[in-house]
């Protein structure tokens, strides 16, 4: 798209040759010189027009202070500034003479407006707004706003608007004129040391591992191509897009675009002077007049000293990360798909058998019955449309016919609890117009349909709109054979349709389901046309449309089960989502190695966008390779270290019968290898749920990208190939080679810090590159920052396990100067832990070092929650440079043993076990009151 710059003495000769004041932007086409000028001009002005005032420079001729708000009255549109905290600023630029009605669906219902003293003062050319932490600087002359720091260092810069204009053939209503639309964008300025992070959930491209969009563009397709939001097909599967416009800079800035239209990012200027977004804007269909109403440009610009201080602030605009409950943070198995209990618990059984810790159990699509173009055992196509026997979407029932029998749910997810496994299954949010008044399987799409709970047909018409198979008047084929049927979409702007849609979810619930998993939610298929509640149209809702869906059940959670956490694995969501309980897997991706080693900078920026819970498919749903080994301990290596770790694939259709999903499918030595891994991780939940905690009070994501914390290190910048796993545990996938053969080496980045291998552990100094760093199958390397205390608990079959919550390892690795952990505790399940100071404890474990000694003291439980141990098994795991010469544990002296024994397995009270291949001492006590303080002393 090429962009004309929007000089106003420029611009207006432009208005004088074409006689009007409507145009202000020119997009997609290279315009003629001469005679052909004017011609070209008229042309523009039948594709889209908008006030001139828009893009003119804002010359300020008057302020006003009002409370917290700062009035700015321009020779064109109107700005207004709100001071909302010391480090905040909202920004409302007027797309016409008076502000818009604020339409927001992402800044949380408890965000206010705080208490700030500022002072406000004017020069004849500068407009400034001081705060005890920053210092915003308004230009007279263009109205651009300047944000520093409160030593005056600038960290984000506005310079102005523009507009381009397009016309949308790519998505044009039956009979008529292609859609005018327009591009709203604003100009910020780039500094030389700016590295920007954020914006969601991209995976680049297969083998991309880049992390910093410097450089680049986010969501750049053909204008009209995407909503924002989308589902992307690849070598056999599909990744996720979930645009999230919330930017974060290393300077120490952030930005968030309060809007629900797609945004396109450009930060790849040649001169790298400057960086753009753009919001697309809808216009009339057919006047082509102005119908911006919820498009004028509304951004919020905070500032931070570090970039955890912005992403604190941005989630206290669009809401905290709740917690999910402590199972969802285990090891997750899916397939695609299991046809009835009897294979569900075999897999179980079959996992718990082989050492296998095991969470939770997904259920794919058949666990609601027939679906046409799911395949049979016979490998047929089952696609009888007329049969609504095989057209259950919608009915919210356990499937119950031959192929797919889910009957007796209640007896088998009891079954399946008292072994520690939750049961999640998936949820469409589409309703089959078999479920009628005449079907035998529910009525739900007729009383959808007669509610007004259904995305309707389009702005003449007040029909549902529908997916259907095989029917050319149809809004859209829902794919060549049809996954559903004939098919209705539930409107989730609609309060009334989310309270009905969570009445239908309430009693699968109550047979037992621990949480859902939404599926198809970006929405994959839609028509710009479709009209929702409150003269909504697509454009207006198709962002936030998965995000309303969660909203659903937190809604009803919040009712009907005010104790119970909602947690939902979604395949979408947008700024905001997090609030509602919502994690996000990377949808269908293909399995390739190189999309496995696109997965963790995605991961890493989504996190930095305020949605801290993210996995993919472990091995790949799609595509081929079907069975690799190699390919899948790898995947699941790095996924065992993420925020969630769940396997999943599709086994069902053509080759992909041949797919291995389950850890202990492919033999040795993958069995053994990903048993380590898998089990590895659930000894970990303490440590990460210690870190989902810190998320939820500021927002701090559970897997953090290094600039995070190393902001000013180059090496770091756009390194998406590592990622540090709460503040201690660096992680480097081997996620690179050909043919899907992934490597057994590779390049180790490590920051500035002490760093100890968690395989073997070698001490090593930081700053440096470690250079083909060797890494056979079974080992991808992971490191600790000296100075670590790492909680763990003993494996176990889940976390449900009694044997789980009655000990706790703490694993230490001493530093030069003192070091503290306060160790968090809850419930797991209920939500006491919102409540203020009550419903959680915490448990700080302090670490003394000397030259000749280490102390260790484990302090008494702080707090109360329901089931709170009131003894536990406590141990120490050290990590030491010289050789232990006694160890006093709690006043008792303790002989101490050499071992060759790696791990814990040994937790025999009273044991002292020095192993000096792995310089690591294993000191244990008897249980003991959690009420009582500790104390370790270890002498060299």
């Amino acid at each position: 798209m090429t962009r004309l710059p929007l000089d106003f003495k420029t611009f207006s000769s432009f208005i004088a040759i074409a006689g009007t004041m409507t145009l202000v932007g020119f997009g997609c086409r290279t315009l003629q010189h001469g005679s052909a000028l004017k011609s070209e001009i008229a042309s523009l002005l039948n594709i889209a027009t908008f006030p001139a005032e828009y893009s003119a420079k804002r010359q300020i001729v008057a302020v006003k202070r009002n409370g917290q708000t700062v009035d700015l009255t321009t020779t064109s549109l109107p700005i207004k500034i709100d001071i909302l905290r010391e480090d905040l600023l909202k920004v409302r630029l007027a797309n016409r003479k008076s502000f818009d009605q604020e339409y927001t669906w992402s800044v949380s219902e408890t965000f206010k407006a705080m208490p700030v003293a500022f002072k406000l003062t004017e020069s004849p050319d500068v407009i400034t707004i001081e705060t005890s932490q920053m210092i915003a600087l308004i230009t007279r002359a263009s109205g651009a706003i300047s944000l520093s720091d409160k030593s005056g260092r600038e960290v984000l810069k506005f310079d102005g608007l523009f507009a381009d204009a397009y016309e949308d053939s790519m998505n044009q209503a039956p009979g008529r004129a292609p859609q005018k639309r327009l591009l709203l964008g604003a100009k910020f300025a780039m500094h030389a040391d700016d590295h920007f992070f954020g914006l969601g959930e991209k995976l680049r491209g297969k083998f991309d591992q880049s992390l910093d969009w410097r450089g680049k563009r986010r969501d750049w397709e053909a204008p009209g191509s995407s909503m924002g939001n989308h589902f992307e097909g690849s070598d056999g599967g599909a990744n996720g897009n979930v645009l999230i416009p919330f930017l974060l800079t290393t300077r120490g800035a952030g930005l968030f675009l309060d809007t629900v239209y797609h945004t396109y990012w450009e930060f790849d200027d040649p001169s790298q002077s400057s960086w753009y977004v753009k919001q697309d804007c809808d216009q009339d269909w057919e006047k082509g007049s102005p119908k911006c109403e919820r498009s004028e440009m509304r951004f919020y610009m905070m500032v931070g000293t570090k970039p955890g201080t912005v992403i604190n602030r941005y989630t206290d605009i669009t809401g905290k990360p709740l917690m999910p409950p402590r199972w969802m943070l285990g090891y997750l198995q899916s397939n695609y798909g299991y046809r009835n209990w009897a294979e569900v618990e075999k897999v179980a059984d079959g996992l718990q058998k082989d050492g296998f810790a095991l969470d939770g159990i997904f259920l794919d699509l058949q666990w609601f019955g027939g679906v046409p173009g799911v395949y049979s055992e016979t490998g047929q196509v089952t696609s009888e449309f007329s049969d609504c026997q095989h057209r259950q979407v919608g009915s919210f029932k356990w499937g119950k016919d031959k192929e797919f029998n889910f009957e007796h749910p209640r007896e088998a997810m009891a079954r399946l609890g008292d072994k520690g496994i939750k049961v999640v299954p998936i949820e469409e949010g589409y309703i089959d117009t078999c479920n009628n008044r005449e079907s035998p399987y529910s009525q739900n799409f007729e009383e959808a349909k007669n509610a007004g709970f259904l995305a309707r047909r389009n702005f003449d018409s007040n029909d549902p709109a529908l997916f259907a198979n095989g029917d050319d008047n149809a809004d859209y084929a829902f794919g060549a054979v049809g996954y559903f049927g004939q098919v209705g979409m539930i409107d989730t702007s609609n309060a009334a349709a989310r309270q009905w849609f969570w009445s239908k979810h309430l009693p699968i619930l109550l047979d037992g389901a621990s949480a859902f998993w939404t599926d198809l939610g970006e929405p994959e298929r839609f028509r710009w046309w479709w009209k929702y509640d409150g003269g909504l149209w697509h454009q207006d809702i198709h962002n936030v449309w998965d995000m309303n869906r969660a909203r659903s059940f937190y809604e009803g959670y919040t009712i009907d089960l005010p104790n119970k956490r909602p947690f939902i694995l979604s395949r979408s969501g947008y700024a905001g989502s997090q609030r509602f309980g919502v994690g996000i897997w990377s949808a269908d991706a293909p399995a390739r190695l190189g999309w496995a080693a696109a997965q963790p900078s995605a991961h890493m920026n989504l996190a930095i966008s305020g949605v801290p819970y993210s996995t993919s498919d472990v091995g790949g749903f799609g595509g081929f390779p079907v069975s690799n080994g190699k390919q899948y301990t790898r995947w699941l290596q790095m996924e065992s270290f993420s925020s969630l770790l769940r396997a999943h694939g599709n086994t069902t259709v053509g080759e992909n019968t041949k797919r291995i999903v389950h850890p202990n499918g492919f033999g040795e030595p993958y069995t053994s290898i990903n048993r380590k891994y898998i089990n590895w991780r659930e000894s970990l939940i303490p440590y990460i749920y210690t870190h989902a905690r810190e998320a939820f009070d500021t927002g701090m994501p559970i897997v953090r990208a290094l600039p995070l914390v190393w902001t000013k290190d180059s090496n770091v910048q756009d390194l998406g190939s590592e990622f540090l796993l709460g503040p201690s545990i660096l992680v480097a996938p081997i996620l690179l080679g050909s043919n899907n053969e992934p490597d057994t080496q590779r390049d180790v980045y490590l920051p500035a810090g002490d760093w100890v291998d968690l395989h073997d552990g070698k001490f090593y100094k930081g700053s440096q590159w470690l250079r083909n760093f060797a890494a056979p199958l079974e080992k991808m390397p992971v490191f600790a920052l000296k100075g670590a205390i790492i909680p763990k608990a003993p494996t176990s079959t889940s976390v449900s396990d009694k044997r789980w919550n009655a000990t706790r390892i703490f694993e230490i690795y001493p530093a030069n100067t003192s070091t503290q952990y306060d160790l968090y505790d809850d419930d797991g399940d209920s939500n006491a832990y919102r409540d203020g100071t009550d419903g959680f404890a915490k448990t700080t474990i302090t670490v003394e070092p000397t030259n000749s000694s280490v102390s260790v003291k484990i302090g008494a439980m702080k707090g109360n929650f329901p089931g709170m141990p009131l003894e536990r098994v406590y141990a120490l795991e050290v990590h030491l440079e010289k050789d232990p010469q006694t160890v006093n544990a709690n006043g008792q002296v303790l002989p101490i043993k050499e071992t060759t024994e790696a791990g814990t397995s040994s937790l025999t009270p009273g044991t002292a076990l020095w192993n000096p291949q792995q310089k690591k001492l294993l000191v244990v006590l008897s249980a003991t009151s959690t009420n009582t303080e500790l104390t370790f002393h270890i002498a060299f």
